[in-house]
Parts: C-alpha cells; structure tokens; sequence
C-alpha cells in the first residue's frame, strides 16, 4: 500500500534495505494515526519529522530528539 503522506521507496534499494523502509513506514503510519483515522492527527512539522524517518535521513533517535525539541520551544 502506498501512503499519500510519505514518499515511495527508491527504486535502487536492495530488498533488505526495502524492508528497513517498509517498516519504518508501517512504524509511521501508525504512530501519526494513518492506520487508525485514515489522516495524519499531527502537525505538519511532526509529519515532517516522520516522513525523514521514513526516508532513513533520521534514526528514531533522532527523531525523538528534535521532536523534544521543538516541542520545548513552544
């Protein structure tokens, strides 16, 4: 199933590296509430966050971290 909210995987990914994706897609998709309300219930600069993490440019770690973050500065 392809998400309107995160991009498609590159075509060039091995297939070990297209699992990787895939599950941190699905990861996403649930955490954002694709899965469960069929929309994204986040702010933009959160599905921001998520779509680089889908993208494998951020760890969860990571993520988790400028979340904290920018969450602190509001």
């Amino acid at each position: 199933m392809r998400s309107a909210y995160f991009p498609a995987p590159p075509v060039s990914l091995s297939s070990p590296d297209q699992q990787g994706w895939l599950q941190r897609l699905q990861e996403a998709e649930r955490v954002v509430g694709i899965t469960e309300a069929g929309t994204p219930q986040v702010t933009a600069e959160t599905l921001s966050l998520w779509q680089r993490y889908v993208l494998g440019e951020l760890t969860l770690e990571q993520l988790l971290v400028l979340q904290c973050q920018r969450l602190r500065v509001r």
